[in-house]
């Protein structure tokens, strides 16, 4: 997929710092264990603090660690100045687990200059295929890119005594005012 971009050294600095590399991640368990441009695979351990009704993970749980490694994979191709989002996940959910690593091995497909197309196999401690996931991710530039180029390095952030919002929050509201 071609040489480091930017993005992907700010994410490689980040992981020094947070393993998870994102808030939810720590939440949720995450540990991103592998990141290139293109490729990403987060693994997390799931107990019963992850379970869903029956017991079994919860397929949201699933859900995040697979868009997560794809997200950090699209993201891993970005330039200077560009951000991305989520435009579509599709998950498919192949067989139930209980308290087991998960491993989310992301790759992507199809790199465009707007769009691209990203894959990711969801598998539990057995190695068995658990859930298999397609997305596609947009490329922002510019003014669309705005207000997403922040990589999250462990730190808290910054949340405003006044009314609970987040630097980010309020340079985005401003952002669409504009």
């Amino acid at each position: 997929m071609g040489t480091d971009a930017p993005m992907l050294e700010q994410l490689r600095k980040a992981h020094t710092r947070s393993p998870a590399l994102m808030p939810l991640g720590e939440t949720l368990g995450f540990r991103v264990e592998r990141l290139e441009a293109g490729w990403a695979v987060v693994a997390m351990e799931t107990s019963d603090q992850h379970a869903n009704v029956l017991g079994a993970t919860h397929g949201g749980v699933i859900f995040a660690l697979a868009d997560t490694a794809m997200g950090l994979a699209h993201l891993g191709l970005l330039a200077e100045g560009q951000g991305g989002t989520t435009v579509e996940v599709k998950i498919n959910f192949l067989r139930p687990v209980w308290r087991t690593k998960l491993r989310a091995e992301a790759k992507t497909v199809y790199s465009g200059s707007t769009l691209s197309l990203l894959e990711c196999s969801v598998y539990d401690g057995e190695q068995r295929l658990i859930a298999r996931a397609v997305a596609t991710l947009m490329r922002l530039t510019e003014t669309a890119g705005q207000g997403r180029r922040t990589v999250y390095g462990g730190e808290p952030l910054a949340l405003s005594k006044l009314d609970g919002t987040t630097e980010c929050t309020r340079e985005r509201e401003r952002l669409s005012r504009s």
